[in-house]
């Protein structure tokens, strides 16, 4: 079986974290959006970590909720591969 991709498990996490459906949720989803506030992105700033392995600065969940769900996706990946070296998931 393929292994999902990191779009289509942020996306699943949005939701959850959220609490929307999964179907209101897009690669150009934004999490103001949605509505997300303070403690949404908190929460999903912990999912992030603890799924992905990744550690978020203040600034960074900040950051989250007014880019795409896609342009985080790419930026896990980035910071994932190491081609991105330290560089923040939430700065862009």
């Amino acid at each position: 079986m393929p292994r999902a991709s990191t779009l289509d498990v942020l996306m699943q996490l949005v939701a959850e974290e959220i609490g929307c459906d999964d179907g209101d949720v897009s690669p150009q989803t934004r999490l103001v959006d949605l509505g997300a506030d303070s403690l949404d992105l908190l929460e999903l700033g912990m999912a992030i970590e603890e799924v992905f392995g990744l550690e978020l600065s203040d600034d960074d969940l900040r950051a989250l909720g007014r880019k795409p769900v896609s342009e985080m996706a790419k930026e896990i990946d980035v910071v994932r591969s190491g081609r991105g070296g330290e560089r923040p998931v939430g700065r862009g």
